[in-house]
């Protein structure tokens, strides 16, 4: 159905955005941000549809080739929203969003860890705060692989880009931890944590060698489930213990290893590291827990706002669509704040869309109305 104006509940924030982009920018910005949305089908053809005066070849233009500056309209977004982030997590993961064609630029095999194995597409790093079961996303930074770098383009390593993150992040808004996988939880990133005097928490890779008691091993080899003791934490049953270890080229840390119970039995053995040694293993486990929102957003995004569905040949093409992605999950989250929509991104997007077509049908049959009222008068003055 097409959208004959933007919805209300967008348009007011929207507006914050008018003065960092002309006129025909401006409206094509907010448009795609709302056909992200609020429209059905996400991609450009069917937005351009939607909306009012939409063009397909111009709004194409505007996100492969448009000269607006996203950097200065996600950090618009962010300050929006930089009020209602308070005492937070920050959160490190990456995501793959799965490609087909060759022809796609800077699109590569990763190891996606969801599958457990390689997919070709784009391995997105993606960060932000987390905080009572919400997710702010900060930054949606593409990994590209050496080999596969599109033109113009300057590689960085995933750790490079995890480090420029979280100095922005540091000087953006500060928080309590960070939360890191296992691919995270290397020497340079809890190096670079460890000098900035900041709290951490991540899992480690089975193999990955540690000090315990004077013995240099694989962690893995210094669990023992019998010194484990049952918790309930966040209504679901875990058995763990800690142990102080000496990490190599970082320095003391505290393991905590860990089983979930499951309806088969227990899980494989987790391995936390962290260097808050004034939490109990229940506190750990919970911190570590404050990922899961990121997981949510990985979830929202992919169904909901074209986190993945998206086709773009342009490798620039593609970083401003993943910046309007999390300029649209930011819009959304402002509309659950501001106007206290309840429920899910999800859910919202989907009230946005029922209001935006309620709208476009109550103006069909204003106009409906109006024009047979016409017939009439016409029909009046003829007789």
């Amino acid at each position: 159905m097409k959208i004959t104006v933007i919805p209300e509940v967008l348009g007011r924030t929207l507006k914050n955005f008018r003065k960092l982009m002309s006129k025909p920018q401006f409206a094509h910005f907010s448009a795609y941000c709302t056909g992200l949305i609020a429209v059905e089908k996400k991609n450009i053809k069917q937005i351009a549809h939607a909306l009012p005066h939409g063009d397909q070849s111009s709004l194409n233009r505007f996100i492969t080739q448009g000269k607006w500056d996203h950097e200065l309209a996600r950090n618009k977004a962010l300050t929006l929203v930089k009020p209602h982030i308070k005492n937070a997590a920050f959160i490190l993961d990456d995501s793959c969003a799965h490609k087909t064609g060759e022809k796609m630029e800077g699109a590569a095999f990763h190891y996606d860890h969801l599958h457990k194995r390689k997919c070709f597409g784009y391995s997105i790093v993606t960060s932000g705060y987390a905080q009572k079961k919400q997710f702010v996303p900060f930054r949606l930074a593409v990994y590209q692989r050496k080999e596969s770098l599109a033109p113009d383009s300057r590689f960085m390593t995933k750790n490079e880009l995890a480090l420029q993150i979280l100095e922005e992040a540091l000087l953006f808004q500060p928080f309590r931890y960070v939360v890191v996988d296992a691919w995270y939880t290397n020497k340079i990133i809890l190096r670079f944590l460890f000098e900035h005097k900041q709290f951490f928490i991540g899992d480690l890779k089975s193999n990955r060698n540690v000090t315990i008691g004077k013995r240099k091993k694989a962690v893995a080899d210094h669990c023992y489930t019998t010194k484990m003791e049952e918790h309930v934490i966040d209504n679901q049953t875990y058995r763990a213990y800690a142990e102080d270890a000496y990490l190599p080229g970082i320095g003391k840390a505290r393991i905590i290893f860990s089983q979930l119970k499951r309806d088969d039995g227990w899980t494989d053995v987790k391995y936390l590291v962290t260097n808050m040694f004034h939490l109990t293993v229940p506190q750990s486990i919970h911190t570590y827990l404050a990922r899961h929102p990121i997981e949510g957003f990985h979830r929202d995004g992919k169904q909901e706002l074209a986190f993945e569905t998206f086709h773009m040949r342009k490798y620039a093409g593609v970083v401003t669509h993943l910046a309007c992605v999390m300029i649209s999950y930011l819009l959304v989250l402002l509309s659950k704040i501001t106007f206290g929509m309840r429920g899910t991104i999800g859910e919202i997007c989907r009230k946005i869309q029922r209001k935006a077509e309620k709208h476009t049908l109550n103006l069909f049959m204003h106009c409906k109305a109006n024009l047979k009222v016409k017939q009439q008068a016409a029909s009046f003055i003829c007789c």
